[in-house]
């Protein structure tokens, strides 16, 4: 009760079913309205429940932390290995190039231990990888923690949505879902935050206008603290339950598989008859898992149409720029005039602050609002503030309006398509072609990262960064077509509902459905 009060008190409905069972739609209704339908009540365990997903999303803190902490660490390692500038780009840019081969080999994982067991993967990788780059001699080194890292970066977003999508209840799986971006912005944050302290302790870098005493020290602690993440998944491991979906979904399930999963929903429902009816469901959709060549290409129609909404939402979520800002927040701050070291670090942890907080209203609101209405409102503020620090660095406006740009950009991402890209990805897929479909939303998403990330400096330093934001802000405007015409509303529905709602869409091919 103290756990309904709280999130009552956060602006959630009676509507959101924390006390409810699930609220469905009857027809769309108005934008932003509910048509809730009667159902049996059932007192979720919020409790266990936000533990569940909180330990999840904390595979995510791991990049949020590595961008955060990056643009303070990239000095200390610019002096000690003499970088140049296209050597940090592949620092920066590997991570997510990697990150997109990991996601090509998550979702078979995920398929063939399960989704825990994967998650205890992502773990390892994160450990064995930080502890590389915090420890490396050389740059060569450094690039194979980079290489480990970003394995497990891509496996950790393939197994997230799908795992908390899998095992969160219809009514509030937009709310839980959101702590997986919120766990992302919060590492950001904390890594912008031991950036700053490292720097304040020990001494920033040379490269920086600071002077290093710690003899290189600085930059690695910074590195190390990364692995404070995965230890907390790994203690966390012992209290997970099996996703009760990838149980049902195995060749070889049984009635041992079936015992499981009714024991783990069961927990989770607190209601019989809610737990029946969600096993049922959960068989009438359960065909066994596709491999890639369905995935990329389906047989039916209405599947082409799903998987590119799926793969649509992974490409426009990162062609505009966003991770770009993250990575070199600093160097975008230096270039506008903030030349100040601690001005510039200061700068960075208000882009990790606007970054975070509106993923909190979002969360509160995400179950009342719907996915899409967020998506779009999302898409169409970014579009208006990359064009306003397109205007801001061609005027060479004070650098004090470019901070406020660059947190009104981070904020308005966080309004929507961070948040909601990949969960609405994770829904609309249906059950047999989910691990296969989310490997290569993450495949996509990643790459496209990376693409933007290695290439970001280079060409803001060959045209400018007035037209390099303009070019984002034209990339931002098109994508406005994409949310406002092709997403769907998954609010309020279970994964077997939206399955099947799906296929009454339109016959179409994948590149149309992503465009």
């Amino acid at each position: 009760k103290a756990t309904v009060s709280v999130l009552y008190w956060m602006g959630l409905p009676d509507e959101c079913g924390l006390i409810r069972d699930d609220v469905e739609e009857e027809g769309e209704g108005e934008e932003g309205e509910e048509s809730p339908v009667p159902a049996p009540e059932s007192k979720y365990d919020m409790l266990y429940l936000v533990f569940v997903v909180c330990a999840a999303s904390m595979t995510a803190s791991t990049l949020g932390y590595d961008v955060g902490v990056m643009a303070d660490a990239m000095y200390g390692m610019q002096d000690e290995f003499d970088l140049t500038t296209w050597e940090k780009g592949i620092v920066v840019g590997s991570l997510n190039f990697l990150a997109a081969v990991g996601a090509l080999i998550g979702g078979s994982i995920a398929d063939a231990v399960g989704r825990r067991k994967t998650l205890a993967v992502c773990s390892a990788l994160y450990l064995i990888g930080t502890a590389a780059m915090a420890l490396a001699p050389t740059f060569a080194v450094l690039l194979a923690g980079r290489v480990v890292t970003g394995l497990g970066v891509g496996i950790s977003f393939v197994i997230g949505p799908i795992y908390i999508s899998e095992i969160t209840p219809p009514s509030v799986r937009g709310m839980l879902a959101s702590i997986f971006d919120i766990s992302i912005n919060a590492g950001i944050l904390v890594g912008y935050i031991v950036g700053f302290i490292c720097v304040e302790v020990m001494g920033g870098a040379e490269s920086d206008g600071g002077s290093d005493t710690s003899g290189g020290l600085s930059w690695r602690v910074m590195i190390g603290v990364g692995a404070v993440f995965p230890l907390l998944v790994a203690v966390c491991l012992v209290r997970l339950p099996e996703s009760p979906r990838w149980l049902l979904l195995k060749k070889t399930a049984g009635e041992e598989s079936e015992q499981k999963a009714r024991s783990i929903l069961l927990s989770i429902l607190k209601d019989e008859a809610a737990t029946d009816d969600c096993i049922r469901s959960i068989r009438a959709e359960a065909h066994g898992s596709v491999g890639w060549c369905e995935a990329l290409s389906p047989t039916e129609g209405y599947l082409r149409h799903t998987m590119g909404v799926a793969y649509g939402l992974a490409f426009w979520q990162q062609i505009t720029g966003s991770e770009a800002v993250l990575y070199y927040a600093g160097t975008f701050l230096d270039n506008a005039g903030m030349q100040q070291r601690d001005m510039k670090l200061l700068g960075n942890m208000l882009v990790g602050t606007a970054k975070l907080l509106p993923e909190f209203w979002v969360m509160a609101s995400i179950d009342k609002r719907g996915r899409r209405w967020h998506l779009r409102v999302s898409a169409v503020s970014m579009t208006v503030v990359i064009g306003a620090l397109a205007v801001s660095f061609a005027l060479h406006l004070p650098a004090a309006t470019v901070v406020v740009l660059l947190c009104a950009f981070m904020a308005t991402f966080s309004a929507g398509l961070g948040p909601f890209s990949f969960i609405t990805a994770s829904e609309v897929i249906p059950l047999s072609h989910r691990a296969a479909g989310m490997t290569f939303v993450t495949f996509i998403n990643r790459f496209v990262s990376g693409a933007v990330a290695l290439s970001a400096l280079s060409v803001a330093d060959s045209i400018g960064e007035g037209f390099y934001f303009l070019i984002y802000a034209v990339v931002s405007l098109v994508s406005v077509r994409f949310y406002m015409k092709k997403v769907p509303e998954t609010k309020g529905k279970s994964l077997e509902q939206i399955a099947a709602e799906m296929r009454s869409q339109e016959n179409t091919s994948i590149l149309r459905a992503m465009l």
